[in-house]
């Protein structure tokens, strides 16, 4: 997979992750904020587990708890205030 195609596949995954597991991104600002975003992207582009993450997301509900395989249920815990 091309290294674009790979951006955008995982851009989508990790914008549906955060959605369905109610990350606020308001909750926090700036730099703690950007450092968390710029950390998640990398962690999720390194990820090979798209096909679970896929699955995942389409089945899981509004709210749900992270997944145990996501590279970024902690800070995704975090920005949701499950932490």
């Amino acid at each position: 997979m091309g290294l674009l195609r790979r951006a955008d596949r995982h851009s989508r995954l990790m914008g549906e992750m955060m959605r369905r597991t109610g990350v606020d991104l308001s909750r926090e600002s700036g730099l703690v904020l950007g450092r968390d975003l710029r950390a998640a992207t990398a962690a999720c582009m390194g990820c090979d587990a798209e096909q679970a993450c896929a699955h995942w997301l389409a089945e899981a509900q509004d709210g749900a708890e992270p997944p145990d395989f996501c590279r970024n249920v902690d800070i995704f815990r975090r920005l949701s205030g499950r932490d």
